[in-house]
């Protein structure tokens, strides 16, 4: 068995291996190639808040609904939960901090 310091020799590496890795052409991701680039709108353009209109999205406002409807029913069912209920509650709500 020979020594652990020894050093090993490397392998021997063919002299068409390295001309052809130094012959490869560099692949080009997306995002290196040059886009356009759109400028800023001016302060005259037709995006000021004067010509903000608000529009009503329905999907979102039922969500909304829905969502406070049953964050207001967890709120109702609350005093009925055991204390390890909302021991766990407390601890998913501060490692949720924690952790985001």
């Amino acid at each position: 068995m020979p020594p652990l310091n020894s050093e090993v020799p490397a392998a021997p590496v063919a002299a068409e291996e390295l001309a052809w890795q130094q012959e490869a052409p560099r692949k080009r991701h997306p995002a290196d190639t040059p886009t356009e680039v759109t400028p800023l709108p001016d302060a005259d353009s037709p995006t000021t808040p004067e010509d903000f209109k608000a529009e009503w999205v329905w999907q979102n406002i039922v969500k909304f609904g829905v969502f406070h409807f049953l964050a207001l029913w967890g709120i109702v069912l609350l005093p009925s939960a055991k204390v390890q209920t909302i021991l766990f509650n407390i601890a998913c709500w501060w490692l949720s901090c924690v952790v985001s």
